[in-house]
């Protein structure tokens, strides 16, 4: 699909999901304490969305971390 149709859904699955807007190397992520020990990050480009998740805040953080960094380079 293109790009703009996966940003309206994800805008939307966003919404309901309850994630909240987060900062990872600059760049606008979002992110959800799903329970005690696990922790999800998503993040758009285009018309991929990326999944990361991780048992504590900062290893999420950490694996979007290189997510971006992959991306840019």
């Amino acid at each position: 699909y293109p790009g703009f149709v996966i940003a309206m859904l994800f805008g939307n699955f966003a919404g309901r999901a309850e994630l909240v807007d987060a900062e990872v190397e600059g760049e606008k992520v979002k992110y959800r304490k799903l329970e005690e020990d696990l922790h999800l990050m998503v993040k758009s480009y285009g018309n991929v969305l990326y999944f990361t998740l991780g048992n504590t805040e900062k290893m999420a953080h950490e694996m979007m971390k290189s997510v971006i960094q992959n991306l840019r380079a």
